[in-house]
């Protein structure tokens, strides 16, 4: 298997005037397993001596490297939060929508929702093909000259560093990202990204969370989770996504901590053990 390192230093804003240098090495994976503790130091240490390099207090660190436990996942840290935001939050509005804006909506850079959500979205989930349909449709915006929409320095070098040579593959590939500096930990954000990552690409999988959801749980209880997330901006119009964020909120490390906390005790351990 071609095993891909991509490392990139993004200098981003949200108003485009992002300058960035990528490297790219070309090897290695990472196990979300055994391997975060160290890497997580390693991508604060590289962050540190890119700021000092360039003496710049807002420079952004970017590596990515595909999952050992799930290939064709890539799994991006970003030093800080709000520069994984800067490459990533449009996108993943882009491609789930968020409260007021409906799938496929583009926002535009200097939009007011986007620059609150900088400093709230702790992590991302996005399939290859969604990441496409935001790039072109950015382009098309910009094509026709609302400046407002083009993409930013970021999101471009992003597009090419990283998303083209995924794509070289020729299969399905989903990119996941969390960062160093977050307001959660990145544990918790990794195992929850990785649960999404999965549901998007193992058939079987999805599969069976869908046959929990429909047959191990009550019209009420649908009622009751799809609720909770709307309060946090999801859309509980889609099936999938309410059967996707369930999943991964039930599951993932640090659960008790998280949006869906209260439902841990009644639903994780049949939901684990209908999967396995």
């Amino acid at each position: 298997m071609i095993r891909h390192i991509f490392a990139a230093i993004f200098f981003a804003s949200l108003c485009g005037l992002a300058e960035g240098r990528v490297i790219f090495t070309g090897k290695d994976t990472i196990s979300v397993k055994s391997d975060i503790p160290s890497w997580v130091r390693s991508i604060k240490r590289s962050a540190q001596e890119e700021i000092a390099n360039f003496h710049n207090e807002a420079d952004g660190f970017t590596e990515c490297r595909e999952t050992l436990e799930l290939p064709n996942t890539y799994l991006c840290g970003t030093y800080l939060q709000r520069d994984m935001n800067s490459l990533l939050g449009r996108a993943t509005i882009f491609s789930d929508g968020f409260r007021e804006y409906n799938k496929g909506s583009l926002v535009s850079l200097q939009d007011r929702r986007l620059q609150s959500l900088k400093d709230v979205m702790t992590g991302h989930d996005l399939p290859g093909n969604e990441l496409f349909s935001f790039y072109h449709a950015a382009r098309m915006k910009c094509a026709a000259g609302l400046s407002a929409f083009c993409l930013s320095d970021a999101e471009n070098e992003f597009f090419k560093q990283m998303v083209i040579p995924a794509s070289r593959r020729n299969k399905p590939f989903v990119i996941i990202a969390f960062s160093v500096q977050s307001t959660t930990v990145p544990q918790f954000t990794i195992s929850h990204e990785m649960l999404h990552a999965r549901f998007l690409l193992d058939a079987k999988y999805h599969d069976q969370v869908k046959s929990f959801w429909d047959t191990k749980m009550s019209a009420d209880e649908h009622d009751q989770i799809e609720s909770e997330l709307k309060r946090f901006g999801y859309n509980n119009q889609d099936k999938d996504t309410m059967m996707n964020e369930f999943q991964a909120y039930i599951l993932q490390d640090g659960a008790d901590n998280n949006r869906l906390a209260q439902y841990i005790d009644q639903f994780r351990i049949p939901l684990y053990t209908h999967l396995n």
